[in-house]
């Protein structure tokens, strides 16, 4: 419990400090993404997470336009924060026990489902509104440092279009920490 609460006391208190300037600038002297590797996963979203997508999407189409890599992100971030929400005891407990698996609604996830239900979206956006060249790969960082200490491993997704390459964080994005983590990867 008591390391629960120092972790709790961290992350707000990194919100907090990351809310008053950019990530780049605030973040980047206190946490790091070392030794990454692209993780290959088969799974395609489940049938439930899928129908709500579509739903979605179609909702969202009749009032905007989806034209651009740049809609199409902002989309796919946008629906991934609806779906998903922390997991404040992934620092506790199993991990690992439903990856990947979305029931209707929103879902306690960390990291990685906020990785993959980002990819995920954004393929199916890429289809629908016809965007050629953009492409998504989860990325998983094997060591995330946190004021210097090795915290844990950490997903994120890296996207390129147009000969521009970014480094997002759907979870970071989610919780206002910003999404662009270029500053944080070594």
């Amino acid at each position: 419990m008591r390391k629960k609460l120092k972790i709790i006391g961290l992350l707000t208190l990194l919100t907090l400090f990351s809310s008053t300037c950019e990530i780049n600038n605030c973040l980047s002297p206190i946490l790091k993404f070392r030794e990454h590797q692209i993780i290959h996963n088969p799974i395609k979203l489940n049938p439930e997470k899928r129908k709500e997508l579509e739903k979605d999407f179609a909702n969202y189409i009749q009032n905007n336009k989806i034209t651009t890599p740049e809609e199409a992100i902002e989309y796919s971030l946008d629906f991934t924060a609806k779906n998903l929400t922390f997991r404040w005891d992934y620092f506790e407990g199993e991990k690992g026990t439903n990856y990947y698996k979305f029931p209707k609604g929103v879902k306690k996830a960390d990291c990685r489902d906020y990785a993959f239900l980002f990819r995920e979206t954004l393929k199916f956006v890429k289809n629908e509104a016809n965007l050629e060249g953009l492409t998504a790969d989860i990325m998983r960082s094997r060591k995330a440092f946190l004021f210097g200490k090795v915290v844990d491993n950490h997903d994120w997704v890296r996207v390129k279009y147009q000969g521009k390459t970014l480094n997002l964080d759907p979870l970071f994005e989610d919780y206002n920490l910003g999404g662009n983590i270029q500053t944080l990867i070594e």
